[in-house]
């Protein structure tokens, strides 16, 4: 276990007690300059993914459902996450959300299970790597290390999202662009992306079920002239849910 003397809340100590024969993570003395230092339980959470992350994929059996888990994910419960951390459920959920909301993981929601994964988990937590670990993920991926990085001077355009969300934000462009061809706007690609991204690491939403609203809401005569951007079908998402549930009754709407 790579721990630096830096004040560790001495809370976190049952998870070290518990887990610590498993295997071990990095964790370096810059931990204690983020902000989520400043919170005990936020804290606690956050070493718990790192600890409860798989270094190695796997294949893991959830009824009779076959999972793949790759390095850096792992199988997300509730009930459990109460039991290991002895935190309540609503308290754990409030920081799962701040840490997808400042990316130092994203969770991918399935109607019996989900799935956390700990962003540029090879970067910081990878055997050949030397970063300063413990970081959220803008911070590792675009922070200056000086002491291993002397020629990194400035990193600029980080990309902020997954090319999943790209992906999305084109095919909603090009069914707006289907159904009105008159319409004209150059979309600020990185903001659309970003604001698919944010659908899915902050709302919870996944990018079957973002990619399955897109489709409804470009097919329907009054939405399609109201959905036209990424930002408006995130404000909408909730509402639309609703709308698309009474109008495909005993249709499978995916995880809606």
């Amino acid at each position: 276990m790579f721990l630096r003397h830096c004040g560790l809340p001495l809370v976190l100590g049952f998870l070290f007690d518990i887990m610590v024969n498993n295997g071990w993570i990095k964790l370096y003395r810059k931990i204690c300059e983020n902000i989520i230092w400043q919170n005990e339980k936020a804290l606690k959470i956050w070493i718990w993914c790192l600890l409860k992350a798989n270094h190695k994929g796997k294949e893991v059996l959830i009824g009779r459902q076959k999972v793949k888990i790759k390095p850096g994910q792992f199988i997300f419960g509730s009930n459990k996450a109460t039991q290991e951390l002895n935190i309540s459920k609503s308290t754990i959920h409030y920081w799962i959300s701040f840490l997808i909301s400042e990316r130092y993981i994203e969770r991918k929601i399935f109607p019996k299970y989900s799935i956390i994964t700990i962003l540029n988990w090879n970067e910081y937590q990878g055997v050949e790597r030397k970063t300063d670990a413990g970081l959220n993920a803008d911070e590792t991926q675009s922070s200056p290390i000086k002491e291993t990085n002397k020629n990194v001077k400035n990193v600029k355009n980080i990309v902020k999202y997954n090319p999943q969300s790209l992906k999305l934000a084109k095919l909603l462009y090009e069914l707006i662009k289907k159904e009105n061809p008159a319409w004209y706007l150059k979309p600020n690609w990185d903001k659309w992306a970003e604001d698919i991204e944010k659908i899915v690491r902050i709302d919870g939403r996944t990018y079957e079920q973002v990619e399955w609203m897109v489709r409804w809401t470009q097919a329907d005569s009054f939405w399609r002239q109201n959905i036209l951007s990424p930002a408006k079908l995130r404000a909408k998402f909730n509402d639309l849910i609703i709308r698309a549930k009474n109008q495909n009754k005993g249709k499978k709407i995916i995880g809606l």
